[in-house]
């Protein structure tokens, strides 16, 4: 029954090529009739996905919290993440500042901008939140430098600043201390003016020569914001960069600004998956086209294989926009994938196309003849390949499952494309006669080997089998798909290096608590794990020994009033005058240069001394070098002094009386309370983050970020690679049972395929290769595809009842090897893409490809030999 069937739907198919000969022109004019229609629509309704977390089903826990999370906070779902980093705490505040400014003047591209270090709350009460020893330090510091402080206040001009460095030096020469840290005041100051001579930028930090080691003096600011819907990422990034372009560095300072977050990593993900689609789909089709030049020797043929190639490209994207909407960072692989694979079936077709021409057919009954021939193990194969692909379709796993459903109906595509456009393209370009080449064969020595040591090929596979069983144990799985980027993207990089830091690591998680009550007493819990560094809520803004460090700032306002009060005496200098105090500050430096007594003194002296002299050398009596002298070494003085004079104003801080910003990033408007915990150690391991995750979900279910996304996200990935890899091998073993009708056929088909597998997952290990979010359907994708060299060969021998070295004399071989090396010509291109997801997809494919090929013509044939010898008593034809 199932003969007559396989017989019905071959010469359907021999019938279906005969009708497409007959109206070959028609054919052809239609089928670029809706491939224009197709590109069109492809153009108009296919979007791009950028977005990570949509790969993973909403229907699985961790999502479901993260969502919750989400809703709860929207302004911490993914944002932007503007990194200033500046030569002086001056340059990053007033860099922040106007990039904050110009965000916050973009209400069309963000709708939420944040900068914590000029928030007016943390600008008042930063004091509050220094450890009360590091308060006495600074406490310390201000009163020593109150003398210089308050004189600059009087005359903040280079001849103030020169004066009081003179007076405390000939001071210093009366045997009187000097005031605070001189030696290092004098140290910045030449630094400054050898900046100027050198033309380097820079101006002198006045937080640094204070309150250095007090935390006021950190040169590193963050600007957070999101985007306003539906501004993307790109609009927001464009913006971004043109303003920090624009920033005055000769003012401002020399500072770095650089972006990350989820807008930026999104992006920059994109472009390098972009550009190393785009690289590989070029180099793949020239690969294979070369490929096909070598192998079909005739231009109509390439032509008939290569144009149907294209249009069943253009018709899957259309598909893909019909079917899913969309192309995610993975499924945007399907068109090397397509490549590889259609191209396949050309192959197949016109080596068969050749065989009968050789054979005598004329050119219309040889394009039936092939059509009967292999038309039913070109479908096979398809719904094989197809099988392979959609296997993860059940799986949780989306981003996979997508590019299942993308490629699988692409299968479809290439399939009807092959025996309808190519047999249409091959009668109208009257592809026979001259072109045709004479039938070319496996080379003897491999049918000889089969023949002849069957046996020993079988022992050594097993046994190499055997040894990569014990390797392929060890095959890892690389949970951060920050891994898969190009470390040299912007975003990536400094990803990294906030990763490096505990402090500002983005490897953070996050638990919602039902109040504060909760919040602290769960905080107080997870913060005594080893695995967490710091558990935060919002109580934790509410600074602890207030009275005593409030008592502190007292005294600390009280010495600092005549400078918090002080007015400007005098007329501002003139270049002479400004002049005259560098040479007299010169003067009385070198009479403690050479001072013995205290070397650290007497090298800041002689080093101001002499840059001082070279100054005056080198701009004499211009006006405008003066002047910048003066704007570099005094422009940050007012605005220090503002600064200390707000925090000078702290007073009491408790939960009322937080500003309303800083509670909504702390507390959802439904009341519950989130609770953040940073990790003890650098997560940025598989290791160290999954301990970092479990650890606190084994207290808690309701934990989110980073961490914990990814650590649960992997594991949905490695069920979905077995769910996937099982339901491969169970519908192909299935399918073949029910086409071949033979259990023995089908081990048969099988089994190489299996070995394949195991050599594919050792070469892994000793090449490095982890698995991760892209590579993973490299195994169930192998069956699917593996199985189609297999099926030719088996269902050749079927049709022809040929021995093994009988079979490899066919054109067959030669049509699975000149298939195999396309497809692993079109699959390796992937390995060139700078996306290091696609790049390990690509050499894992290529890998599993070439094993194919060997199981293929190498071990399948031995094992077809030796049944043939078991069938005859032992004894090999």
């Amino acid at each position: 029954m199932f003969d007559r069937l396989a017989e019905l739907y071959g010469n359907l198919l021999a019938s279906w090529v005969g009708v497409v000969r007959r109206n070959a022109w028609a054919t052809v004019v239609l089928c670029f009739a809706a491939t224009v229609a197709a590109a069109v629509f492809a153009l108009s309704d296919l979007r791009i996905n950028t977005s990570s977390s949509g790969l993973i089903s909403d229907d699985v826990h961790y999502r479901q919290v993260e969502i919750a999370f989400d809703a709860a906070f929207p302004q911490l779902d993914g944002p932007l993440l503007v990194v200033i980093d500046g030569g002086t705490a001056e340059a990053t505040d007033a860099a922040a500042r106007t990039l904050t400014q110009a965000m916050q003047g973009r209400d069309d591209l963000f709708r939420y901008v944040y900068e914590p270090a000029s928030d007016q709350f943390f600008r008042q009460n930063g004091l509050l939140f220094l450890d009360l020893d590091e308060l006495d330090d600074l406490a310390s510091r201000v009163a020593d430098a109150q003398a210089m402080l308050a004189a600059l206040a009087e005359d903040p001009s280079l001849r103030g600043l020169f004066g009081m460095l003179g007076r405390a030096v000939e001071a210093r020469a009366d045997g009187e201390a000097l005031p605070g840290d001189m030696a290092g005041a004098m140290d910045a100051i030449a630094g400054t003016v050898e900046d100027q001579i050198a033309g380097r930028p820079g101006a002198l930090s006045w937080r640094r020569l204070v309150d250095a080691g007090s935390g006021r003096d950190a040169t590193r600011a963050f600007i957070i914001a999101q985007g306003r819907p539906p501004t993307g990422a790109q609009a927001m990034v464009d913006f971004v960069r043109q303003s920090a372009s624009e920033l005055d560095r000769a003012a401002i300072g020399d500072v770095t600004v650089r972006l990350t977050g989820s807008p930026a990593l999104e992006l920059e993900e994109l472009q390098t998956v972009a550009q190393g689609t785009e690289i590989a789909g070029i180099l793949s089709f020239v690969l294979v086209t070369l490929l096909l030049v070598w192998g079909l020797k005739s231009w109509r043929l390439i032509v008939a294989v290569l144009i149907p190639l294209v249009v069943g490209l253009v018709w899957t994207f259309a598909f893909a926009a019909v079917s899913i909407g969309q192309l995610n960072l993975i499924s945007m692989a399907f068109a090397v994938l397509f490549i590889g694979l259609a191209v396949d079936f050309g192959i197949h077709f016109t080596l068969r196309f050749r065989e009968a021409l050789i054979d005598g057919d004329a050119p219309g009954a040889a394009l039936g003849t092939a059509a009967e021939g292999i038309g039913r193990a070109l479908t096979l194969s398809a719904v094989s390949a197809t099988i392979g692909f959609v296997s993860f379709v059940p799986t949780a796993y989306r981003g996979l499952a997508e590019l299942g459903i993308i490629a699988g109906g692409g299968m479809v595509v290439a399939l009807f494309l092959n025996l309808t456009f190519t047999p249409a393209l091959i009668a109208v370009l009257r592809a026979d006669g001259p072109r045709v080449q004479r039938r070319p064969v496996t080379t003897p020595i491999l049918a000889a080997i089969v023949e002849r040591r069957y046996r020993m090929v079988l022992v050594l596979c097993v046994a190499a089998a055997l040894g990569c069983a014990a390797l392929a144990a060890r095959v890892t799985f690389d949970v951060n798909p920050l891994n898969l980027q190009d470390p040299s993207n912007e975003s990536v990089a400094t990803f990294l290096d906030l990763a490096d830091d505990s402090d500002t690591t983005p490897y953070i998680v996050n638990v919602l608590a039902d109040d504060m009550a909760t919040a602290e007493a769960l905080a107080d819990r997870l913060g005594d794990l080893p695995e967490v560094a710091r558990a935060v809520t919002l109580a934790d803004f509410v600074p602890r020994e207030q009275d005593r460090k409030l008592a502190v700032i007292d005294d600390m306002a009280l010495f600092l009033t005549p400078v918090m009060f002080a007015v400007p005496v005098g007329d501002p200098p003139d270049t002479a005058g400004r002049r005259a105090a560098a040479a007299d500050l010169a003067d009385a430096l070198a009479t403690v240069a050479g001072d013995p007594d205290d070397p650290a003194l007497a090298a800041a002296a002689g080093r101001l001394e002499q840059a001082l002299r070279a100054f005056d050398r080198q701009f004499g009596d211009g006006e405008a070098a003066w002047q910048e002298l003066e704007r570099r070494l005094l422009s940050g003085f007012e605005r220090y002094l503002d600064d200390l004079g707000m925090a000078l104003s702290a007073g009491p801080v408790s939960l009322e009386t937080l500003p309303a910003d800083l509670v909504s990033r702390w507390v959802a408007p439904d009341g519950r309370v989130r609770v953040e915990l940073s990790p003890a150690e650098n997560v940025a391991g598989p290791e160290a983050m999954r301990r970092f995750a479990r650890a606190v979900q084994a207290h808690t279910q309701n934990a989110t970020g980073a961490p914990v996304i990814l650590t649960e996200g992997s594991q949905v990935v490695i069920d979905a690679f077995v769910i996937a890899t099982s339901i491969s091998i169970a519908a192909i073993g299935l399918l073949l049972l029910i086409i071949l009708r033979h259990l023995g056929d089908v081990m048969l088909t099988l089994a190489p395929l299996v070995l394949a597998a195991v050599y594919t997952l050792a070469a892994a290990v000793v090449l490095g290769l982890s698995f991760n979010f892209a590579n993973v359907i490299v195994l169930p994708l192998l069956f699917g595809l593996g199985v189609s060299s297999s099926i030719h060969m088996v269902m050749r021998r079927r049709r022809q009842g040929a021995t093994a070295g009988e079979l490899l004399r066919t054109s067959t071989p030669r049509a699975v090897t000149f298939s195999v090396l396309t497809t692993a010509a079109s699959f390796g291109s992937l390995a060139v893409s700078p996306h290091r997801g696609m790049s390990s997809m690509g050499v894992l494919l290529t890998i599993a490809i070439t094993f194919t090929l060997v199981s293929t013509l190498v071990i399948l044939p031995s094992m077809m030999q030796a049944l043939s010898a078991k069938r005859r008593g032992g004894t090999a034809p």
